[in-house]
């Protein structure tokens, strides 16, 4: 289970200064390889808790191959 936020990219930006603030859970299952991303709710914030990824196989971009344990780590992008 990891926390994630939005990171500032050349190729694309945040559409507000909000964004920069939102962060994530990303929970990854090991017995079935499967994720899940959803946004906790944060008190005062505006922003409703959100689930963006129900529980499911996710392919890396570009590939047929689907993400495991070992491409999720802290500092990955």
């Amino acid at each position: 289970r990891f926390t994630a936020r939005f990171k500032d990219h050349p190729s694309y930006s945040l559409k507000s200064d909000i964004d920069k603030y939102r962060s994530f859970v990303v929970t990854f299952y090991v017995v079935d390889g499967t994720l899940s991303i959803y946004e906790p709710k944060q008190r005062n914030s505006g922003i409703d808790s959100t689930k963006y990824l129900e529980r499911c196989r996710v392919k890396k971009p570009n590939s047929s191959v689907h993400y495991r344990m070992n491409d999720l780590y802290v500092g990955a992008q």
